[in-house]
C-alpha cells in the first residue's frame, strides 16, 4: 500500500494505492464535493455490490459507480465511508501499466 494524492478536477485528494484491492473507490462525500464544484461525472447504479474490508467484519453497500476524469477516465465505486478519500486498486494499476519496483523500497 502506498499513500499520496490524486488530482481530480482542481482538488488534490488523499489517496491510497492498494494492490490488494480489486477495485478503486471514492467516498460518496468527496464525489458530492467534486460535483458541487462543477466536475462532470457519469453515474451508473450498481446492484448487489457489498464492500468487505480485510480489517474488520463490517460491510458497506455500494449503490453507485461514477466515471471521474483524472489524467485518464477512471470508474470508481462510491463508498459511504473509507479511511481515505480515494483508493486506487489493482484495476487502476493494470489499466495504466503501473510498475512497482520493490528494489527501491526501504524499511
Amino acid at each position: 500500500m502506498s499513500t499520496g494524492s490524486l488530482c481530480i478536477g482542481n482538488q488534490h485528494i488523499p489517496a491510497v494505492m492498494d494492490t490488494g484491492s480489486q477495485i478503486s473507490l471514492l467516498t460518496e462525500e468527496m464525489h458530492e464535493n467534486l460535483i458541487s464544484e462543477g466536475l462532470v461525472s457519469l453515474e451508473l447504479g450498481v446492484q448487489s455490490a457489498v464492500l468487505v474490508s480485510a480489517f474488520g467484519n463490517k460491510t458497506k453497500n455500494i449503490r453507485v459507480k461514477a466515471m471521474m476524469q483524472i489524467r485518464v477516465d477512471k470508474i470508481f465505486l462510491l463508498s459511504p465511508q473509507l479511511l481515505t478519500q480515494a483508493l486506487l486498486g489493482v484495476d487502476f494499476c493494470r489499466m495504466n501499466n503501473v510498475v512497482i519496483d520493490f528494489t527501491t523500497l526501504c524499511f
